[in-house]
């Protein structure tokens, strides 16, 4: 499975991530600097608002639209891609409809008690067309990933990061920078990205015109499919970002501030492993399809042993330099945040190593991901509040690495018995 193909997608997929991870980092320096944390806080959590409300209502589109266009590729059937492709998109475009219209319905509630800011009902709402416009590119996203073109998914991710650093670099040029200001540079560089990715979609449509539909059983069964990734998208909306929102509750945006920074700074372990999530997808697919389970164990049980031994030396790296950068931009930590830190270190430890989780579920049974995310939803809705309420920034992220601790050893016995019974 791990051939010279998987190699240099997993290549490209390093050097996108690379690039997005370091246009990510200089926007947080940027705004931090002409800003302040507060806006910055606040910016973390619009982003954690959109990942609740995406997750709440969102079909995963682009994970159906890989299995089904992988399995018409291998049964030589055009008319299973061209019906995933054109419910993908539909789909697509409803959600992103409903996102933008909760955005905009709630943006003062989710100002005054979110964010804090009573004033920035405006910019909620404005954060609503980024989130619209992220969802409506799903399935071109999946088209891509189906296809191997993971260079284009790349450029993708690239030209959204580089873009939002660019156009706040230019507000920032002249003054101190507004919230509104850095919510429009998420925008443009999104929307121009979302556009390309919808005139390459339908132009790929136009071309499968002469391919039948498939039947209306496969229709069913995409439908199926998707309503699965439906529900265990809204699962997860209990444990995706629900830390940053309750710690806004209980600590305010500065405190969130910290917490976004030291997130930042651990995002490079999130580096090394999210390429494999995407590449490896369309490869468990085909694996699980021709029954070589054991393929699939070894691939990920190989994988995780460079991973660990990526993420050892990079964690020697990244604490003098954190603490570098707090002392340039003159921020004060307090011992407790310390311990917070090297909490979310862990979890992201274990996380990262869980690359391979979602792709499993999806080939296998996504009855799995279901499992896993109400179990983590019920676990982090019951105990973040008082986590957060007795003991703040610690509370949040001790919660955060015991619960993603014990999804790492439930994951870990699924696929040890998914490999003995296969």
């Amino acid at each position: 499975m791990i051939d010279r193909r998987f190699r240099k997608d997993v290549l490209v997929g390093y050097i996108a991530q690379a690039v997005s991870l370091g246009c990510s980092f200089l926007f947080m320096v940027l705004l931090t600097r002409s800003a302040g944390l507060i806006i910055f806080g606040a910016m973390v959590l619009l982003t954690a608002i959109s990942g609740v409300l995406t997750n709440l209502v969102s079909f995963r589109t682009n994970e159906a639209v890989v299995a089904f266009c992988k399995q018409a590729e291998t049964r030589g059937e055009p008319g299973r891609a061209r019906l995933a492709l054109t419910a993908g998109v539909t789909l697509d475009l409803a959600v992103g409809g409903v996102l933008f219209a909760l955005m905009w319905w709630f943006a003062e509630p989710l100002s005054e008690h979110a964010l804090s800011m009573p004033e920035a009902r405006d910019e909620v709402r404005l954060y609503g067309l980024v989130m619209a416009c992220m969802v409506i590119r799903g399935t071109a996203i999946g088209m891509w990933q189906s296809e191997g073109r993971f260079l284009a998914v790349g450029l993708a991710t690239m030209f959204d990061q580089a873009g939002k650093l660019a156009v706040l670099a230019v507000f920032a040029s002249s003054q101190a920078v507004t919230l509104r200001q850095a919510v429009v540079a998420v925008l443009v560089p999104c929307a121009a990205m979302s556009a390309v990715c919808c005139v390459v979609l339908l132009g790929r449509l136009f071309r499968m015109r002469a391919a039948s539909f498939a039947s209306l059983s496969q229709l069913r069964e995409f439908l199926g499919f998707s309503a699965n990734t439906f529900v265990s998208s809204t699962l997860k909306a209990g444990n995706q970002q629900i830390d940053t929102l309750v710690l806004g509750l209980a600590a305010g945006p500065a405190t969130v501030g910290l917490y976004g920074v030291f997130r930042q700074f651990l995002s490079p372990l999130a580096f090394l492993s999210t390429p494999f999530t995407a590449i490896s997808y369309p490869r468990f697919v085909q694996a699980i399809s021709l029954r070589k389970p054991a393929a699939v164990s070894d691939a990920i049980r190989g994988i995780d042993r460079r991973l660990t031994k990526a993420y050892m030396a990079l964690a020697v790296v990244l604490v003098p330099v954190l603490i570098a950068y707090l002392h340039w931009v003159n921020i004060a930590v307090l011992p407790s945040a310390w311990v917070a830190f090297a909490l979310m270190m862990i979890t992201a430890f274990t996380s990262g190593r869980l690359w391979w989780a979602r792709p499993f579920s999806n080939s296998t049974s996504p009855s799995l991901s279901l499992k896993a995310n109400l179990a983590a939803s019920i676990a982090l809705l019951a105990l973040l509040w008082p986590a957060a309420h007795w003991l703040g920034l610690v509370g949040v992220a001790a919660t955060m690495a015991t619960v993603t601790a014990a999804l790492s050893i439930w994951w870990r016995r699924q696929l040890d018995g998914h490999t003995r019974h296969a």
